[in-house]
């Protein structure tokens, strides 16, 4: 190793070799300044000093700058190392303790540490990753596992101030600074002098670890120098860092995925049971966050108190067990609940041994009972229970472990609602087929009617009219009409094709009249009409021969239906008045709803004349009556009438295909629903006044909620009505 030059010894040189200095002076091309120096004897001594002076300095300076020339290659020749380093190496202990190594040779230091962020909230702490790295030591002698690791909580020590505040700290002397947590010397046996500590953030500023070396060699303390350094190699450790919590994102965000999947795959299978889901569910979840025990209190939506009282029971499930138990809820679990429900957090973490949060030092690393509870919330944030977590670890739960069990509190919160929707519709079914069966009761014809009806002489009745197109209801009596009716169906061949009693058939009808509501047009009276011109369309018509007997007699039960529980107001109006039935039915709202109430009657045993029949053939007559009575809505007919139109002129004149068939049901059923206008005088001039006066009905409760009233159904354009009837017709 080269020795430096001091300036005494230059001087000295120089003075006792002249002729080298003359010699040094001609090599270099200042010999006219050699030979003036030697030529002016005259010259004083003291400027022959300066000028040795001046030498001696230009050495020194040269030498220096070659100093800082090769400290500068020996930087950047370790820069090059770490990159390479970066490039190569994938974890990120080996790669933050190669870096560590080059800062203790580059700064130089004694020892240096690297800490790790954990935690959320309040129970944020650092944990030793690697601790006392050397220039010299290993990875292995250097890497903390959980069992030997030290844990500082944020804000504690002169670490947990760096990570609480993202600040460097330089301290010159620690034992003067009261944050120093001397216990760490103590159980080290390392004295600590100066420490250099500095904080490592990722792009988002969020603290990844915290980094400090400690005791400057050959200096007291470290400088700015020093902190350049050491932060221009830190970020190394930050880029391996992020690389690092990269990864372990994009597996946590399968983790998550998959347990997302697993959970729609429960709360669609095992909706129809509330203990059932949530035992599969917290099995998944036990399965994926490795918990001692995790309990679900739910809390009764039909009590006002929520929190649970010390009998309260608790579904739980612990490690190792089959399947979960209903327990009585733990002391701890409740006071964790009730903590929970006054902090108005998303969640807590509790220490169980205290119950406290744990702000200690755990240098020993002992296994604590770590507690977290999540409150499960419904739409309105409103809470529904609280699930409880408990662990036993060294270590708090992670982000990532909240983060898991935040997603799966929240798919419990789904699941729970989704299976207490599923009990309530289920409760609510029951209610309807109980309600559906009393009003079944009192909607059948009483026997005693029947009986009356069944034993009346049927000769007595003009039924003639029934083969002609005017016919003319005003002509008979309410119990006339009921004897009409059964003379079209007996007519139809109904009790042979369908295999029932007259009984039945009188059953029937009779329930039928009895649904029908007292209305002022779309009555018991109007479905009579519109059944009797369609068995007259089909008869003297001749149109039966496009029918076989049992499409001909569903046509007539879906005419005698087609207005059956007619409230006197339109489809319009339903809609207006944001009706049930327009909430139940988005289109042919009253259309609908006469089919739900024939269908209904259809379903009882008492009424059923379809009962005898076979499966397909049931199947078959229910379609063709849904169908026909949906072509009353007249938005339908007109749409239908001009593709009926151009069938006949140029494709199907037969009506040969099913197409057609159905386009002559449409046209068939508006005719016969709207074939009052093609009757007598006497008969149209009667039905045009129960017509209007209906229609002057609704108007009169449109005008109470708007003034954009129709003018058919306006009472002050009543004049206007001869005008409106021939315009319709």
């Amino acid at each position: 190793m080269e020795t430096e030059l001091t300036e005494e010894e230059v001087d000295g040189f120089l003075k006792n070799n002249p002729l080298f200095v003359r010699t040094w002076l001609t090599e270099h091309g200042l010999s006219e300044l050699g030979e003036e120096i030697f030529a002016k004897t005259e010259i004083h001594i003291e400027k022959a000093h300066a000028f040795i002076d001046f030498i001696g300095n230009a050495l020194f300076k040269k030498k220096l700058a070659q100093k800082d020339e090769s400290e500068t290659l020996t930087e950047n020749e370790l820069y090059k190392e770490v990159v390479k380093i970066l490039n190569s190496e994938f974890h990120t202990d080996s790669l933050c303790h190669r870096v560590l190594k080059k800062l203790c040779t580059l700064l130089p230091c004694e020892k240096a540490s690297l800490f790790l962020a954990r935690g959320t909230g309040q129970t944020q702490y650092l944990i030793s990753t690697l601790f006392d790295v050397t220039a010299e030591s290993t990875l292995e002698e250097s890497l903390h596992t959980e069992e030997n690791a030290i844990r500082i909580p944020f804000g504690k020590g002169i670490s947990g101030f760096v990570a609480q505040n993202k600040c460097l700290l330089n301290i010159k002397d620690v034992y003067q600074d009261p944050r120093f947590l001397s216990e760490v010397d103590e159980k080290t046996g390392f004295r600590t002098k100066s420490i250099l500590c500095m904080p490592i953030l990722d792009n988002d500023n969020k603290l990844l670890a915290v980094a400090q070396v400690l005791n400057k060699i050959k200096e007291e303390y470290f400088d700015s120098e020093d902190e350049n350094i050491f932060e221009r190699f830190l970020s190394f450790c930050s880029i391996s860092m992020n690389n690092s919590t990269f990864f372990a994102s994009s597996i946590e965000e399968h983790d998550r995925h998959s347990l997302l999947l697993k959970l729609n795959r429960c709360i669609l299978k095992y909706q129809n049971s509330l203990t059932k889901l949530i035992s599969e569910i917290t099995k998944l979840a036990m399965e994926m966050l490795q918990c001692e025990s995790i309990s679900i209190y739910l809390s009764d939506p039909n009590k006002e108190k929520i929190l649970p009282t010390e009998y309260s029971k608790v579904f739980q499930l612990s490690r190792g067990a089959s399947d979960i138990s209903e327990q009585i809820i733990a002391p701890n679990v409740r006071k964790a609940i009730e903590r929970n429900m006054n902090s108005k957090n998303n969640f807590d973490v509790f220490n169980l041994n205290e119950f406290t949060e744990s702000d200690t030092i755990q240098l020993e690393s002992k296994i604590g009972s770590w507690l977290l509870c999540l409150a499960i919330k419904d739409a309105s944030n409103n809470f529904v229970g609280w699930i409880v977590y408990i662990r036993d670890s060294r270590d708090i739960f992670s982000r990532n472990d909240i983060n898991m069990m935040e997603l799966f509190t929240m798919f419990c919160g789904l699941a729970i609602y989704n299976c207490r929707l599923y009990e309530t519709s289920a409760k609510t079914l029951c209610q309807l087929e109980f309600t559906n069966k009393v009003l079944s009761y009192h909607a059948t014809c009483y026997p005693e009617i029947v009986d009356r009806f069944l034993s009346m002489e049927m000769e007595s009745v003009n039924y003639s009219q029934i083969y002609q197109f005017d016919f003319d209801h005003f002509l008979y009596s309410e119990d006339d009409t009921v004897l009409l009716v059964v003379r079209i169906f007996l007519d139809a061949k109904t009790l042979p094709v369908l295999n029932i009693s007259k009984e039945l058939l009188y059953r029937w009808i009779l329930t039928v009249k009895k649904n029908y509501r007292p209305v002022t047009y779309h009555n018991w009276r109007h479905a009579l009409n519109v059944t009797q011109m369609m068995f007259c369309m089909l008869t003297t018509g001749k149109l039966q021969i496009y029918f076989t007997e049992f499409d001909r007699i569903c046509l007539l039960i879906a005419c005698l239906c087609h207005d059956i529980d007619h409230r006197g107001r339109d489809n319009a109006f339903q809609a207006k008045t944001a009706s049930p039935l327009a909430i139940l039915y988005n289109t042919s709202v009253m259309e609908y709803h006469h089919i739900s109430r024939c269908l209904m009657i259809l379903k009882y045993e008492e009424t059923n004349i379809l009962r005898n029949i076979s499966v397909e053939k049931y199947q078959q007559g229910l379609k063709l009556i849904e169908k026909s009575i949906l072509a009353t809505d007249l938005l339908m007919y007109f749409e239908k009438r001009y593709i009926f139109k151009q069938k006949l002129e140029v494709d199907d004149q037969a009506l040969s295909s099913q197409e057609s068939i159905d386009l002559l049901i449409c046209m068939m059923m508006t005719a016969s629903d709207l074939s009052s206008i093609t009757k007598p005088w006497e008969v149209q001039r009667k039905t045009a006044i129960t017509v209007a006066t209906e229609f002057f009905e609704q108007g009169d409760l449109e005008s109470h909620f708007t003034r954009n009233i129709m003018p058919m159904m306006d009472r002050r354009k009543r004049h206007q009505l001869p005008k409106m009837q021939v315009g319709f017709i």
